[in-house]
């Protein structure tokens, strides 16, 4: 299994909305539809704050994804390096690549065709 690295945030705050408005999943890049419910993150890294939305499908594979790599002591990615965090640990072998890759085209199939 990878090994993943991130530093922590100073803020981080993350609640389930229902949508009033459209908004962009800040990990698929797909739609977030009136009505839908979705993840708000607002965190602070190195004194940048980010605002960022999340679809509960991509919300849901982050959470299995933190779950598996919790033995090493990895933080939460924000909604927006989520994928990237996701390819990297594949390309790191074929037992990640199994586990994982289905899971990246899952949220690649979900964006903007």
């Amino acid at each position: 299994m990878c090994f993943i690295d991130l530093d922590m945030a100073t803020v981080w705050r993350e609640s389930e909305r229902k949508a009033r408005k459209e908004h962009k999943c800040s990990c698929c890049w797909g739609g977030i539809l009136i009505g839908a419910r979705y993840l708000s993150h607002f965190s602070v890294h190195d004194g940048r704050a980010s605002s960022e939305r999340m679809c509960l499908p991509c919300r849901d594979a982050r959470e299995e994804f933190t779950a598996a790599h919790e033995h090493d002591g990895a933080y939460i990615p924000v909604p927006s390096f989520f994928s990237e965090m996701l390819a990297e640990c594949i390309g790191d072998g074929e037992e990640s690549e199994k586990r994982w890759a289905p899971m990246l085209d899952a949220i690649n199939a979900r964006g903007p065709a």
